[in-house]
């Protein structure tokens, strides 16, 4: 049979730790929309007698299950199942360096499996260190290497010395020692050929998916319905402020900014291009709107006298209303009712705001040399809709601004065609000639593929298959 061929080992051991229960990261919603269409794909793969009838993912994490997971193992209990152990296991030891508890756990599941396993790892340089004294060299490819981005390698000024020279060493050892490197754009696997171009297996691009919430719904055209949809929206973002500055800020010209504070996101320079964009007569009442749920931001708007109102700061004189993480359903909801995204990035190894805010009907203004260059072809979006920069011009971003609110006629045509589809999201993508794209089904497929492909798991033996399943069945959570 076809399955026989297929050569992957019994169990795919996927790292979840960095999609633990309240987790908002990127790398945590790339793991929860990967793991997911990873079961659907594997449910139809074996219906179709692709892969083998014992192949299982197993989540492992030193957390205990998250809610997704525990809904994910309930729907697919014939494709998934949950470990937790290890070394430090639901404690906050082993978390730092971050290799400490999968070296132990993948000893573990290496005795449980009998060797016969994949440990996948989804994070930059969140892996096992193999020591050839312990695993032997064999074991290099039993694991599978996902690198999201090779920020610190584009400006390696955008993190402290320590993580910047720590992640930098280990991607290199990963892309030297384990054969098997996977990444999610174009973009960032061209800067990770060039760092190990004697590498003999190529770097796959696995590309993500949105999730179907961002760009379903129509943007409201009503000004009295996007006013209430903003109050709704600061009522989950936990805002309390007075009557005044709620309606105040409701009627805003809201700019959107998504993204945590390092250097290399640039959002000084959305601040000062929304003031100076403000002082445009016709924008006058533009506010920034930050999301960002890092403490450090934070702090910074505390040393600069912002406001408290309720878990949100504001700066009155400088226009800036930071937001604390927020949920998917509250983000999508937050692109509905804004007015555009404004994306500064000087490095992106993928993207997901200005991506996710295009498919939710929003204009996007962002900077090109990035991985956000590839989302669309160049020239299927309208300028007024989509729109790279060149440079960090503090007063050409300003006018890009002006320009990307001001109406216009072919804005309003491009905007009420967009109202007469079945959704933005369709739009966009009918208009950029991409539908159907950025499914998370696609990355599942490639990733499956990749596997299959490597010559490392060429063959497989039946027998041993099944009971490697039978050890770990007792193990597992």
């Amino acid at each position: 049979m076809e399955a026989e061929k297929s050569g992957l080992p019994p169990w795919i051991v996927l790292d979840v730790r960095l999609a633990r229960e309240g987790a908002h990261s990127g790398i945590a919603r790339f793991i929860t929309g990967f793991s997911l269409s990873l079961a659907e794909e594997l449910r139809q793969r074996k219906r179709e007698g692709r892969v083998p009838p014992n192949l299982r993912l197993l989540f492992a994490s030193k957390y205990e299950p998250a809610t997704w997971t525990v809904d994910l193992v309930r729907h697919y209990p014939e494709e998934t199942s949950f470990w937790s152990g290890g070394k430090g296991a639901l404690t906050s030891r082993w978390d730092k360096p971050v290799y400490w508890w999968p070296t132990g756990a993948i000893k573990r599941l290496k005795q449980y499996t009998h060797g016969d396993f994949l440990w996948v790892a989804p994070g930059n340089f969140d892996r096992p260190i193999f020591v050839g004294r312990l695993f032997g060299k064999k074991y290099f490819g039993r694991v599978v290497q996902i690198i999201h981005d090779a920020i610190p390698f584009e400006q390696p000024k955008s993190t402290g010395f320590f993580f910047g020279t720590q992640f930098r060493m280990r991607v290199k050892n990963t892309l030297n020692r384990f054969p098997l490197v996977l990444t999610v754009s174009e973009h960032s696997a061209q800067i990770l050929r060039n760092l190990s171009k004697s590498k003999t297996v190529d770097i796959r691009v696995l590309g993500e998916g949105v999730d179907s919430t961002f760009g379903a719904k129509q943007r409201p055209v009503d000004v009295s319905e996007r006013r209430f949809l903003r109050r709704e929206f600061l009522t989950a973002a936990a805002f309390s402020g007075t009557p005044e500055s709620e309606q105040w800020i409701t009627n805003c010209r809201w700019i959107l900014g998504v993204g945590r504070g390092q250097a290399y996101k640039c959002w000084d320079l959305a601040e000062k291009a929304t003031a100076a964009a403000r002082r445009d007569g016709r924008n006058e009442s533009t506010l920034l709107v930050r999301i960002d749920g890092d403490a450090t931001t934070a702090r910074q708007f505390d040393e600069r006298g912002a406001i408290r109102l309720g878990a949100c700061r504001f700066l009155k004189e400088q226009g800036v209303l930071l937001i604390p993480s927020i949920s998917d359903e509250a983000l999508a909801l937050l692109y509905r009712v804004s007015d555009m995204l404004v994306h500064p990035s000087l490095a992106e190894g993928f993207g997901l705001p200005p991506l996710e805010a295009a498919l939710s009907g929003l204009p996007v203004l962002f900077r090109k040399g990035t991985a956000v260059d590839g989302h669309f072809p160049e020239g299927r979006l309208p300028e007024i809709y989509w729109r790279g920069m060149e440079n960090s011009n503090e007063g050409e971003w300003a006018l890009a601004v002006s320009e990307m609110l001001a109406s216009n006629v072919k804005r309003e045509k491009f905007f009420e065609a967009m109202a007469k589809a079945q959704s933005p999201r369709q739009f966009v993508l009918q208009s950029a000639g991409l539908e159907g794209a950025f499914e998370w089904r696609s990355a599942a497929c490639a990733f499956l593929d990749a596997l299959g492909a490597h010559h490392e798991f060429s063959e497989f033996n039946k027998d041993s298959l099944i009971a490697s399943a039978a050890s770990v069945g007792g193990e597992q959570g």
